[in-house]
């Protein structure tokens, strides 16, 4: 992906230049200085993928609908979704389609379920897992009385508000403008098969056609290394007692400073998607204990390093961007210039096709300013019928 961008960002300085990427932007109807700014941020976020300096700044974000749920065709019938289906769509879209490596999960709710399984089936795809209020059941555990509670009115309801389900997870209150988005998907009954039909895909029974699946998945979970940040909101009845498992249980959990958004519901992404989490304050979110003598220090640095390699960036870009518009108008200026210095040989060039010396009198010269111009064939052509009494001579 570093690569790409760097390509790209080249394409458009060497081979576009910044005049033409901003004639092009203006086409478009956009500023002409943002064609530079995006040569900029391209050679900066591919410099920075290929170095690891803030690749998150520059990563691609993918947040795909689950089938079933986004505002594309959905299917239409209760038994068309499966858990194993889920898991094979996503992994298509995330491996076969997008052929993503070195992916940061960030699972909350059934993204978890099935992004989990993803994790535990293709390891060597991910980098980092966020989980967010999830889960990864097998049935061999009683899920909460609440849960069931919604599983049932869920499957039971003549009418399904998906807003309302959304709303009754959250602590805080959900404006309208965000109601009405979770609703749009699903203007009708036809188009609500997805949702009533995924609490019953959660295994509830230790021989639910998923159990076996997600045990296997806890095997290789086990053994898997990498971060894995564990963000729950603190005011969950219904995933909440699985945030201290997935943090005693999974290596890759231990030694790290995991967040926990307060006043958040089932929904923290809803209710303190905006402001910090209790025990982060921008210093060490995500960053591992220091358990050792300094280690207070140590982190100290880290965030130093970080403030400084912001203002870097931030200098670079500025320079760039400000190096690109005076390229930019330097070759305008060359342009001009050079078009010039073409005109006037132009000039010097048919004067000496006519065969008039540079020191003649123009006014010995007899013939039209236009034919005296511009050197051409046809202008080649028409010296035999002129005179000019400085090659023939005086009479």
């Amino acid at each position: 992906m570093g690569i790409l961008f760097l390509l790209h960002s080249g394409l458009k300085f060497f081979v576009f230049t910044p005049e033409g990427t901003e004639k092009y932007f203006i086409s478009l109807g956009l500023p002409g200085w943002f064609g530079i700014f995006v040569i900029f941020w391209e050679f900066a976020a591919g410099t920075a993928l290929i170095l690891g300096i803030w690749p998150r700044l520059a990563a691609l974000l993918i947040a795909p609908d689950l089938i079933g749920f986004g505002r594309s065709d959905k299917p239409a019938e209760i038994a068309d979704h499966t858990y194993a289906r889920h898991v094979d769509w996503t992994a298509r879209l995330a491996f076969d389609a997008l052929d993503l490596r070195g992916a940061t999960l960030v699972g909350q709710d059934w993204g978890g379920l099935i992004g989990l399984r993803l994790v535990a089936e293709h390891p060597d795809r991910f980098a980092r897992v966020v989980a967010a209020n999830t889960g990864l059941p097998t049935g061999d555990h009683p899920m909460p009385d609440v849960w069931v509670r919604f599983r049932d009115v869920v499957a039971t309801s003549p009418e399904l508000s998906i807003s309302r389900l959304v709303a009754a997870g959250c602590q805080s209150t959900l404006s309208p403008e965000v109601l009405a988005a979770y609703d749009a998907p699903f203007p009708g009954p036809e188009f609500i098969a997805g949702p009533r039909a995924m609490p019953a895909l959660v295994p509830t029974r230790p021989d639910d056609p998923a159990s076996d699946a997600n045990r296997a998945a806890w095997e290789r979970l086990t053994e898997w290394d990498k971060p894995f940040l564990v963000a729950f909101g603190d005011s969950d009845p219904i995933t909440g007692g699985m945030a201290p498992i997935l943090k005693r249980a999974l290596p890759g959990a231990a030694d790290l400073d995991h967040p926990v958004p307060t006043a958040a519901g089932h929904f923290p992404q809803e209710d303190a998607g905006a402001r910090p989490a209790a025990g982060d304050e921008g210093t060490g979110r995500g960053q591992r204990r220091h358990a050792h003598e300094g280690g207070g220090d140590h982190l100290a640095m880290v965030v130093a390093r970080r403030r400084v390699t912001r203002l870097l960036l931030l200098a670079a870009g500025g320079l760039f961007l400000t190096g690109g518009r005076l390229l930019a108008a330097s070759s305008r200026l060359v342009s001009r210039v050079l078009g010039e210095r073409e005109l006037r040989l132009g000039r010097d060039g048919h004067d000496d096709l006519l065969g008039r010396s540079h020191d003649a009198d123009p006014a010995d010269t007899v013939g039209r300013a236009s034919t005296t111009r511009y050197p051409s064939g046809n202008a080649r052509k028409r010296r035999l019928a002129f005179e000019d009494r400085s090659m023939y001579g005086r009479r």
